[in-house]
């Protein structure tokens, strides 16, 4: 019952404002402390990165042509901040100064639960701890998780046998990856994994509020509200879509949509 939100002036603007004011074929999302908004696309040609402060366009960091982006996560220890996964160079983008070279290559790999197969080919999701390590899915085969540095030297984990759709963080950055209908919490120290929740399909997409109560979206159309191991269905939904939460204490999924205008819903949080 603790509310652990960061303390924040950014209001949210609401899911019918972003479906008015933001339109594009965007592939995921996510939300730095201030509320500002950051959608990389799924397009054919050059892929960007764009910046929302509240609904007002700011930035665009420039991506490779026709590489495709399907993740993207924020480096928070860091000034180039941006990170996005490219899924024809099986590589993790870091941004320059405008741009988006590529970092490291990884292994190209597909599978999981998402009907898209860009959405479904590795790098397919990202998550950065306090000390700067990147966390990306399949990176060096499915079922692998691996940690990047900037630098481009990457350690590579085995969690599972097939692919991974998502991982995510914690408070505490404990690390937990899904895996077919199971989220597992995985310790790379130890290399062991646990079984935090199962779902009644396969888990598309995940993430933790502050108060660390887990969101869920399933292939069964439903995004879950998890607390203390008990679930909640908080509603049922279309397509395919990327969990993230704003700061002010909503929940926000955008239904991905590569090749048209992708469309958002909310759920308020307490």
């Amino acid at each position: 019952g603790e509310d652990c939100r960061p303390e924040t002036d950014v209001d949210y603007a609401g899911s019918e404002t972003l479906n008015t004011d933001i339109s594009g074929a965007f592939s995921d999302l996510v939300y730095d402390g201030d509320g500002v908004l950051y959608l990389c696309t799924l397009i054919s040609g050059t892929d960007y990165v764009y910046v929302y402060e509240d609904t007002t366009h700011t930035t665009t960091l420039n991506g490779y042509s026709n590489w495709n982006m399907n993740a993207i996560a924020l480096n928070t220890n860091s000034a180039n901040e941006v990170i996005v996964g490219y899924t024809t160079g099986a590589s993790l983008g870091y941004e320059d100064n405008g741009t988006l070279p590529a970092l490291i290559a990884g292994s190209g790999t597909s599978g999981g639960g998402y009907a898209n197969g860009y959405m479904a080919a590795s790098p397919n999701s990202l998550a950065v701890d306090s000390t700067g390590c990147i966390w990306t899915s399949n990176f060096a085969g499915a079922g692998t998780v691996s940690c990047v540095l900037t630098d481009g030297t990457k350690t590579d984990y085995t969690v599972g046998s097939t692919y991974l759709d998502a991982v995510a963080l914690d408070s505490n950055e404990t690390l937990y990856v899904a895996e077919g209908d199971s989220i597992l919490a995985f310790d790379p120290s130890t290399e062991t994994s646990t079984n935090y929740f199962t779902a009644d399909s396969a888990v598309l997409d995940f993430t933790f509020d502050y108060n660390d109560d887990l969101y869920v979206e399933t292939a069964n159309d439903e995004v879950l509200q998890v607390i203390d191991g008990t679930s909640t269905v908080l509603g049922t939904v279309t397509g395919d879509g990327r969990l993230a939460i704003h700061p002010a204490g909503s929940l926000v999924r955008m239904k991905a949509n590569p090749t048209a205008a992708a469309s958002f819903e909310d759920w308020t949080l307490e």
